[in-house]
């Protein structure tokens, strides 16, 4: 190939390169939004709907009690208002007011297949406050949606996001 035929086809090979490179990182990005769907419709209840129809096939939950560590299989989620109550195959039951919730975040470490929602506040397991629930969905972009409708539900009950800070 001579030059002048080489220089026409490199600067196409880069845009090609670059378009599917945007084509999928836009693919990615709109799954871990939600599959495209508009901020402007979600609602506490639909935060809720979405964390039921998820939780309630097979996510498990990581329950400290006392020092031990305890995988339970999430077996109902009933959600309402500020308020959430996640039981385990076990009967476990863990109650959260999302009023009370000062964190929710995504953990995910791709290379070892560990995706974990963290949910940190005063969480009520048996009767008693924990600091914190973990829970873990089967995928990383599960994980991402699941941490959006969370913390949606923690904004939205925040009481003192009135001040201003």
């Amino acid at each position: 190939m001579n030059y002048r035929a080489r220089n026409i086809f490199r600067p196409m090979t880069f845009f090609v390169g670059l378009l599917c490179f945007a084509t999928y990182s836009g693919v990615r990005a709109a799954d871990a939004r939600g599959a495209g769907k508009p901020s402007e419709n979600r609602t506490v209840e639909s935060a809720h709907e979405f964390l039921k129809s998820e939780l309630e096939n097979g996510a498990q939950i990581l329950i400290l009690q006392d020092i031990q560590e305890k995988n339970e299989y999430i077996a109902g989620y009933a959600g309402s208002g500020c308020n959430s109550t996640f039981k385990t195959a076990q009967g476990t039951p863990a109650v959260i007011d999302w009023s009370r919730v000062s964190k929710v975040e995504s953990i995910v470490d791709r290379a070892i297949y560990y995706y974990e929602v963290q949910i940190y506040g005063n969480i009520s397991i048996k009767g008693q406050l924990r600091p914190h629930l973990f829970i873990k969905p089967e995928s990383d972009v599960l994980s991402a949606r699941m941490t959006a409708a969370m913390d949606f539900l923690r904004t939205s009950c925040d009481t003192t996001s009135k001040t201003g800070f």
